[in-house]
């Protein structure tokens, strides 16, 4: 079999992240200096061609869109595109990677290293090795994706930047997703269940910066919901965390975590280094295992909760929490303050017009279609038209 080199840098990270959580084969069998020859692609090369030439793939000006199954990788080298998989499923061919330091990322579904305004929609992606993968890129979109059963990693983002993953299922794969030295994430309104980890915030030599994890379903993880190794501006707020292992991991970040909602999970948080704040307005996070009272009945704990030593939930939330589709964001950025103000009209007036694939276009905005709080894919009148309906509402 054929090997090719890594580079030693990349060597360099993956021992320090198989020391941090084991992601990958163990280092001590491990031929780390290759990796297998891998069955070549599908390119969608920087002139916008097909190569090689393939009817499984259609292009209708800047959208190439899946006509059918396919068991073959793509690799985009074209940036400013969409991706719809339309509904059609791809798979792999599979390979033998016994005895080799495998990378994140490594064999995935769809790569889009190196690329600029992308989005990948509608396609489902099953049985890879990896899912979709991406290195050095910027402003890319991930939207109504169905990963299933990878056997590594389902999304990797790897020193990239102003990216967003939403309205994702996740399910059933090794890891869900895995940030590494990024920047301005958003993974929103995802169902993550069944992966052994949900999602890992990691950073190797250079830190992550403001990754915002809102509103995703995140459960039965058979290790972690979310880990987070290291970081500035990790916002994990409004979601449902639940029948995991252990709901969150937290060392050595900056890290805001509130109104989620920590619901039978084995251990809730493990955090050994985290000062939160665990709390924001006088409201904190649900948790199940909270065996305080509330007296007055405000749906308030009139006990703190203690997480571990310098970590309180001073206002543990009796009921769970349930957020509001037109609260879209509050003073900080993709984080939403129990109201509907002049911020949330204005996420949607700015972005009235785009649709997914638009540069302008934001997930948040996008809140109903002609069904009832089920997005369309574009931001228009209706979206208006709620925000309008319920501002200046608190909840």
């Amino acid at each position: 079999m054929k090997k090719r080199t890594v580079p030693i840098a990349l060597i360099m990270a993956l021992l320090f992240l198989a020391a941090a959580e084991r992601l990958y084969v163990d280092v001590g069998k491990a031929a780390f200096w290759s990796v297998p020859e891998l069955p070549p692609p599908i390119y969608i090369q920087s002139d916008g061609s097909i190569e090689p030439p393939s009817d499984c793939i259609q292009q209708v000006g800047d959208t190439y869109i899946l006509t059918r199954d396919i068991d073959n990788s793509i690799e985009v080298q074209r940036d400013h595109i969409v991706i719809d998989g339309n509904g059609f499923s791809i798979t792999q061919i599979p390979i033998n990677t016994s005895g080799f330091m495998i990378p994140a990322g490594f064999y995935p579904g769809i790569r889009l290293n190196d690329r600029i305004n992308l989005t990948v929609q509608n396609v489902k992606i099953h049985a890879c090795f990896s899912g979709i993968t991406f290195e050095c890129a910027k402003n890319i979109t991930l939207t109504n994706n169905s990963i299933a059963s990878i056997g590594k990693i389902a999304i990797f983002s790897g020193s990239s930047s102003n990216c967003t993953f939403s309205q994702n299922d996740i399910i059933g794969n090794d890891q869900g997703i895995l940030i590494i030295n990024s920047t301005r994430i958003h993974i929103s309104e995802n169902n993550i269940k069944r992966n052994r980890i949900g999602i890992q915030i990691s950073s190797s030599g250079y830190p992550n910066h403001y990754v915002a994890i809102t509103r995703n379903n995140i459960s039965g993880s058979t290790d972690t919901g979310i880990a987070v190794y290291g970081g500035f501006q990790i916002i994990i707020v409004g979601n449902n965390i639940a029948d995991n292992g252990r709901g969150l991991f937290v060392s050595y970040t900056d890290c805001t975590v509130h109104h989620n909602n920590f619901v039978n999970n084995a251990e809730s948080v493990d955090s050994s280094s985290c000062p939160g704040p665990w709390d924001e307005g006088g409201e904190g996070n649900h948790w199940s295992d909270y065996n305080g009272t509330d007296v007055n009945s405000d749906g308030i704990g009139d006990t703190p909760l203690f997480i571990s030593t310098g970590n309180i939930d001073n206002y543990p939330l009796m009921p769970p929490y349930i957020t509001r589709p037109w609260d879209l964001t509050g003073p900080v950025d993709w984080m939403p303050d129990r109201k509907c103000d002049i911020r949330d009209v204005a996420i949607v007036s700015v972005r009235f017009g785009s649709a997914v694939g638009d540069g302008v276009y934001d997930v948040r905005a996008d809140i109903t279609g002609p069904t009832y709080l089920v997005k369309d894919g574009k931001i228009d009148i209706r979206d208006i038209a709620l925000v309008a309906l319920h501002f200046g509402e608190t909840y």
